[in-house]
């Protein structure tokens, strides 16, 4: 579920990562620029970079820890769930069972 979540999302991710970063590096190379802008625009392209790399590959590995768990506590639930539907089925029974209107 979780590596095709991350497929369908990772084209986008990447394109428009990739497409700010076409943006800001070129301006990084104007030579009357180069000294004030190089520094803001490496910058802008390494942590888009290191972003792109966390979208890809710890965010799907830590969510897979998380569903994980919310799964075991999901399936406590369920059978704390079946043990109450089984309680109350035999309270019924029994309740059925009862003649609640005798006549006297």
């Amino acid at each position: 579920m979780i590596i095709s979540a991350t497929k369908e999302v990772a084209p986008a991710i990447t394109s428009s990562t990739l497409t700010t970063i076409a943006v800001f590096l070129p301006m990084g190379l104007i030579q009357s620029m180069k000294e004030l802008l190089l520094p803001f625009a490496l910058t802008v392209t390494y942590s888009l970079l290191a972003s792109l790399l966390v979208a890809l590959i710890v965010v799907p590995l830590m969510s897979t820890g998380l569903l994980r768990s919310n799964m075991k506590r999901n399936q406590n639930t369920s059978s704390y769930k079946k043990m109450m539907k089984k309680r109350a089925f035999e309270m019924e029974k029994w309740a059925k069972g009862q003649n609640s209107t005798k006549s006297i």
